[in-house]
């Protein structure tokens, strides 16, 4: 599928992992170059001390779900 459209969420501020800043920048410049790719933010969503928890995991399909689609 060439023109298969792809959805990624950058790695939330409070994740745990370390370099998470470098791995969000290739991600966001990697959408720049391939318009199949779109970039999910998740700085905004309701995080708990490693994931996202209920209310951000429901937050973040629905931001999934207007991102594809917008691309439709």
């Amino acid at each position: 599928q060439p023109d298969l459209a792809w959805f990624i969420t950058v790695q939330h501020n409070k994740a745990p992992w370390r370099n998470m800043e470098p791995v969000n920048t290739a991600l966001n410049e990697l959408a720049r170059t391939d318009s199949r790719l779109s970039i999910i933010k998740t700085t905004d969503l309701p995080h708990e001390r490693l994931h996202f928890g209920t209310k951000g995991t429901l937050l973040l399909g629905e931001t999934m779900a207007e991102a594809y689609l917008k691309k439709r």
